[in-house]
């Protein structure tokens, strides 16, 4: 091995040999043949030798670090793991429903810790869908209780961490503020988990030294090695043949009373297992024609269920059959599928996921349905597949302009059976409320029922008051019209109120469009269901 030298030992051994052949000649510091012919060349020299000693120190894995530890790894065909991104679930939560509230993807929401989370997928808070969004958030009540939340309507919600590493690891009830532009609580019931740093050197250069350690593909060493170098895996464990965890091979164990399992008789080998610790969400968009292949009409018949992820792939061959097939084109199926954002047809417009009320009743169109087989389960090569419950859709609050007293408006589905109800909303501007008896805090409406209050204020007294209850029962109206209000002097029934509020009108379905038993109110006009005014 070279030996690398310091300036001073450089300029020793230069006096020493210059002394042998030019005894007389004068190499104190400061003499001419000192500056010229002794510090100048040990001067570069050394510096040589201290090039050539970093350039050793990089080229040795046992010494080098950082960026030259990537780049020597890279001879070596291995990476470095860039770390993982903490996710979870948000709960998106508001008390008032009447229009569409869209969550897009890559909404942020923000910790109190200021760690920001992205939103995986574009989701919306349906005012068509607020039967199951009630009951979501009665199904997780308790804990909303507990962070404070009190909303009527609740969505649940996939989240990353914008930027990988452990800060992304937070606890419950963590989540406090978005980015969205309409009032909602948000808040995380469970915590943020799967966050891992960048590789650390020391891990990484066990990784790499393994490669000369004969731990390549086709050891357990080098199974292991492969999987940890993939972007998102945490950590693994390989099970080999014989393993007491391998029961494929026909292994058999016993489980002695320690909570040790012996192994009584080995398998036959042939197969190896590799369990991974990681999560990586992604939002993946694909399209189908739906066919009822039951033959009966029923929708609900598995027949008809659509396995997720499948694009490109051949879900009639074996697991094993298309794990080859997968990693030899280097084209994975798009599972297992964490959740279901949303379900749209080209005519039926945006389909419901399946819910159940309080009385057990369960309502909806689909529900994602989960591979429980051991071997595929939870897996990419998994059938996680979309089942249909129903093939009724129940439209609220479709938007219809009435183009006349007597017109006949087309509305935008077809095969409706009955509209239990039409209705318009009113804005009052200026109404000269009045005081309820049951308080000056409390303000009686004169339309009913109230949808939203924008403003209260006293024209008497010119000051403006908060809105501290709208009083809305769980469809979103208020149908007493009392408010609730606070301010640093509340009106006297003498004072004149300025009011700004939504009331709903709801047409008399004998009187204004038809009778209500029937299905009188609809004609078909040119094959689409239409409301009759006349």
């Amino acid at each position: 091995m070279a030996t690398f030298r310091s300036f001073s030992e450089i300029v020793s051994t230069m006096i020493q040999r210059l002394g042998l052949t030019q005894p007389n000649l004068d190499t104190k510091p400061g003499t001419v043949s000192r500056d010229l012919f002794i510090d100048l060349p040990a001067d570069q020299i050394a510096r040589l030798y201290s090039s050539i000693n970093r350039v050793a120190e990089r080229q040795s894995l046992a010494t080098t670090a950082g960026r030259d530890l990537d780049r020597l790894a890279s001879n070596f065909g291995s990476s470095r793991n860039t770390g993982a991104a903490a996710s979870g679930i948000v709960v998106f939560c508001v008390n008032s429903l009447i229009t569409d509230m869209p969550i897009p993807t890559g909404t942020t929401v923000t910790a109190r810790n200021g760690v920001k989370f992205r939103t995986i997928g574009n989701f919306v808070m349906s005012a068509t869908d607020k039967n199951r969004l009630a009951a979501n958030a009665n199904r997780i009540r308790k804990p909303l209780n507990i962070a404070g939340i009190s909303s009527s309507y609740a969505l649940e919600v996939p989240v990353q961490a914008v930027r990988t590493g452990t800060t992304g690891n937070i606890g419950s009830l963590q989540i406090v503020n978005t980015d969205l532009g309409f009032p909602v609580a948000i808040t995380n019931l469970t915590a943020m988990v799967g966050g891992a740093n960048r590789e650390a050197d020391d891990s990484f250069r066990s990784r790499i030294l393994s490669v000369f350690s004969g731990a390549n593909i086709g050891t357990s060493s080098g199974y292991r090695n492969s999987v940890l170098g993939v972007n998102g895996v945490l950590d693994a464990l390989v099970v080999e043949p014989g393993n007491s965890l391998m029961l494929r091979d026909g292994t058999e164990t016993i489980d002695t009373g320690d909570g040790i399992e012996r192994i009584i008789s080995s398998g036959t080998g042939g197969k190896v297992d590799i369990y991974i610790l990681g999560r990586k969400i992604e939002a993946v968009s694909e399209s189908f024609i739906f066919t009822d292949l039951s033959g009966s009409g029923d929708i609900a018949d598995e027949r008809n269920d659509y396995v997720l992820g499948q694009t490109g792939q051949d879900p009639t061959r074996t697991s094993e059959e298309r794990r080859v097939l997968a990693f030899k084109t280097g084209s994975l199926p798009a599972q297992p599928a964490d959740s279901i954002v949303s379900v749209v047809g080209s005519s039926s417009g945006i389909l419901s996921e399946a819910f159940t009320d309080s009385e057990g009743i369960t309502f909806g169109n689909f529900e994602l349905e989960k591979d429980l087989n051991p071997e595929t389960g939870g897996s990419p090569f998994g059938f996680d597949k979309i089942h249909f419950i129903s093939n009724t859709k129940v439209v609220k609050g479709e938007g219809v302009t009435k183009s006349g007293p007597f017109s006949i408006d087309i509305l935008s589905f077809t095969d409706i059976d009955e509209a239990n109800q039409v209705y318009r909303d009113i804005n009052e501007i200026g109404e000269n409320s009045a005081i309820s008896s049951a308080g000056s805090e409390f303000v009686q409406l004169i339309h009913k029922p109230v949808v939203r209050v924008s403003k209260v204020s006293n024209k008497t007294t010119g000051e403006i008051y908060s809105v501290i209850d709208q009083n809305l029962d769980s469809d979103g109206l208020n149908n007493s019209g009392i408010i609730e209000i606070s301010g640093r002097s509340l009106p006297t029934a003498a004072d004149i109120l300025n009011v700004n509020y939504t009331w709903r009108q709801v047409y008399d379905p004998y009187i204004d469009y038809g009778g209500s038993s029937s299905l009188s109110q609809f004609r078909d006009a040119s094959a689409v269901d239409s409301i009759d005014w006349t």
